[in-house]
């Protein structure tokens, strides 16, 4: 997961902070918090490092800036997929519906309340099975299911699905990661390769057939990894049925 924590005060980002660290270390997911002072701050580097975020606390006030513009930009640009509002003032409480937040905070935080907040945010994501990919300059929604593998060339990773190619500049550790955290199923069977044993017909030899009918090369390096995810994949199929 990655979450973007905008608020002037460090104080009130250290809090929000906390609370999310803590959520997600007790899920075992692994999530990336990114703090800013200022609302232009966040969407330049929303811009620079071409992802899109999955959550964005916002302060109302940010300074001179209205966190309801930088929250309108932020999704004008298809770089987050869940706003949640935080503020010393209830009064804003209706200018924020244009944007359709998950939720308005009220300082001080209610620990219980954001705890909340982060459990709708991340059982939606459990239950979409999507993953959010910067294509060019705009964010897209890819079901994981559709997903056959992913191969790497160069700087850009090709996305190949039941029915697109899709080009992205993610890093093949940190989609790989992101994948598996939505849904098992995704191993790296090559430096430039990963798959997803959902659409693995057949192993021949030191290839996999994808159920497209293509084969692909299982690298040195990366057999001995394969061959045991392979039987704890098969192991946890078999559990499922039973």
């Amino acid at each position: 997961m990655l979450i973007y924590v905008c608020d002037d005060n460090p104080g009130h980002q250290r809090n929000i902070g906390q609370l999310i660290e803590r959520f997600f270390s007790d899920r075992k997911v692994a999530c990336r918090i990114e703090y800013f002072l200022e609302g232009q701050e966040m969407l330049e580097l929303s811009e620079q490092e071409q992802v899109c975020v999955d959550a964005a606390f916002i302060d109302i006030e940010i300074g001179e800036e209205s966190g309801i513009d930088v929250a309108k930009e932020l999704l004008k640009r298809h770089k987050c997929s869940y706003i949640i509002y935080v503020s010393s003032h209830k009064e804003y409480v209706f200018d924020v519906f244009e944007t359709s937040p998950v939720d308005y905070l009220v300082k001080p935080l209610d620990e219980q309340r954001v705890l909340r907040t982060l459990e709708r945010i991340y059982e939606k994501e459990r239950l979409l099975q999507k993953i959010n990919l910067m294509v060019g300059r705009r964010g897209l929604e890819i079901d994981v299911d559709t997903i056959l593998y992913i191969q790497s060339k160069g700087r850009v990773l090709h996305i190949y699905t039941k029915n697109d190619e899709i080009l992205t500049y993610e890093k093949m550790d940190g989609i790989l990661q992101r994948l598996n955290e939505i849904k098992p199923g995704f191993i790296r069977i090559h430096k430039s390769y990963i798959v997803n044993y959902d659409h693995v017909k057949a192993f021949k030899g030191n290839e996999v057939k994808m159920d497209n009918g293509l084969f692909l090369n299982i690298s040195r390096p990366y057999r001995e990894a394969v061959k045991k995810y392979s039987i704890k994949y098969i192991e946890h199929k078999i559990h499922n049925i039973e």
